[in-house]
């Protein structure tokens, strides 16, 4: 199979029901992603949940807000559809930190396995689970956005 054709097959298998990828731009330039899923749900009468997965922020644009941005559209998003909770995970502390900033709380760990057969790395002895939190102190310089430049989050 051509690279391009894989390329065609996996933005088809984007097109999950009940999925969104919201798009973060600073002036009309893309600045972070977040892909949503509303996910049907046995329990709670019905309600469904929803999955934020993916995440992703450019690096020059980080503790600006653009995360949390996200995370605000992809709540709005959720209450939208009825979702009773909203569910990410994080194996980042950095990650981890900029979640419990916007307002998330650590509930829960997550397990996986591909079923690809692709190998995992074995947990390595590290620091415990959660990670501690570190102060957020200042911000790097040149990170903040200018407020001049409206941060848009779209689907």
């Amino acid at each position: 199979m051509r690279a391009d054709e894989r390329v065609r097959e996996a933005w088809t298998t984007l097109a999950t029901p009940g999925r969104t990828v919201l798009l973060a731009e600073l002036g009309g330039r893309p600045v972070g992603t977040a892909d949503v899923t509303v996910v049907a749900n046995a329990a709670r009468g019905g309600r469904p949940y929803l999955l934020v997965e993916k995440v992703v922020v450019d690096r020059a644009h980080r503790r600006a807000g653009v995360g949390r941005a996200l995370l605000a559209a992809a709540r709005t998003h959720g209450e939208a559809a009825g979702c009773y909770p909203l569910q990410v995970s994080a194996d980042d502390p950095a990650a981890s930190a900029s979640y419990e900033a916007a307002g998330l709380r650590h509930t829960a760990r997550t397990y996986e396995r591909h079923l690809d057969g692709a190998e995992l790395p074995l947990a390595s002895p590290g620091p415990p689970y959660p990670p501690p939190l570190r102060p957020a102190g200042p911000r790097p310089s040149g990170t903040r956005q200018d407020p001049s430049t409206p941060l848009a989050v779209r689907h």
